[in-house]
């Protein structure tokens, strides 16, 4: 029921690609890696906002930990199929919608990034963080 067309909603993801060295005004290396990633690409899906724990059944609440336990995380994305290009590397745009430059690029922070990866027999399940606001300027498209 939850990858019915009906209960999708649009995101975008953009996969690393690799760091690059970092310049300063002089044009000497830093030696600070500025990571490159992907142009956005849009993907519909389930995105649930739940912290691992469900209230379905008769006895109470149940808890769901498909990624471990005492995990800090803001959604998921579940189910998507095996071949979904996406990885534990990958930013997402999920509570923002990317402003696309005609090249395709964007100069618009993202808001989410993959944690982690929960792969079963016929699906995947993506656990997302939230970027702190210190975080916000990790995209370099």
């Amino acid at each position: 029921m939850r990858g019915m067309y009906r209960n999708q909603r649009p995101f975008w993801y953009a996969n690393f690609i690799r760091n690059e060295n970092q310049t300063d005004e002089n044009g000497r290396y830093t030696g600070r890696p500025t990571p490159k990633y992907t142009n956005p690409v849009k993907a519909w899906a389930n995105i649930s906002t739940t912290t691992g724990i469900t209230n379905n059944n008769i006895a109470g609440k149940t808890e769901n930990e498909h990624f471990g336990i005492n995990l800090v995380y803001n959604a998921v994305i579940n189910p998507m199929p095996l071949s979904f290009p996406m990885n534990e590397y990958s930013i997402c745009w999920i509570d923002r919608e990317p402003t696309i430059k005609e090249d395709g690029s964007t100069d618009t922070p993202h808001d989410h990034y993959v944690h982690r990866v929960a792969t079963s027999l016929n699906s995947k399940a993506y656990l997302l963080t939230r970027v702190g606001v210190n975080d916000l300027g990790r995209y370099k498209g």
